[in-house]
């Protein structure tokens, strides 16, 4: 990634791609073990945060590649929002570290919880339907191609994410801790 960031940052085309990619690789090392080196709650944030940066950072790619320009200072702003309300959530009630049902925990971890969630499955759908109305039809050429794969991609993190959601309403642990 910091190999790539110089040319990344010259092009404009290259931003975007390299932004989700970075964001993707931080949320993922800041769940991995770093666990002791800083504490709980604030890595717990900090991955939150970050996935939610790269998941926003990948449909503003998915647009710009398709020439919505308008429509991605709408999603930067929608995800950037989202960002700042989930940290005032996060910081205020360490609802990140909560888990259970939305019976069996407070309030503001629910709110926590379905706002994080929401938004992925929110941007998660965006990008699906972006990759699949450009993505499909007759076309061999390395676009349409790579927006069927990307979609792929997306449609089995929305899984994810819905697999999250349903966690919410069942006492199973499988589907409580992400």
């Amino acid at each position: 990634m910091v190999l790539r960031c110089p040319y990344a940052v010259r092009h404009p085309a290259q931003r975007g791609l390299w932004l989700a990619v970075a964001t993707a690789a931080l949320a993922m090392t800041l769940t991995t073990s770093i666990g002791s080196v800083v504490p709980e709650a604030a890595l717990g944030l900090a991955g939150n945060l970050t996935g939610m940066v790269s998941a926003g950072a990948v449909l503003g790619f998915v647009i710009t590649i398709m020439g919505g320009r308008r429509l991605h200072t709408w999603a930067c702003g929608t995800v950037a929002a989202t960002a700042l309300a989930l940290t005032v959530l996060g910081v205020t009630s360490r609802a990140h570290l909560s888990y259970g049902t939305i019976a069996e925990i407070p309030p503001t971890a629910t709110a926590y919880r379905l706002l994080l969630i929401g938004t992925h499955l929110a941007v998660n759908a965006a990008c699906i339907a972006v990759c699949w109305r450009y993505g499909r039809g007759p076309s061999r050429s390395p676009l349409a191609l790579g927006l069927r794969l990307f979609g792929i991609g997306t449609v089995l993190a929305e899984l994810y994410w819905l697999r999250l959601f349903a966690g919410l309403f069942t006492t199973s642990d499988a589907l409580l801790r992400y």
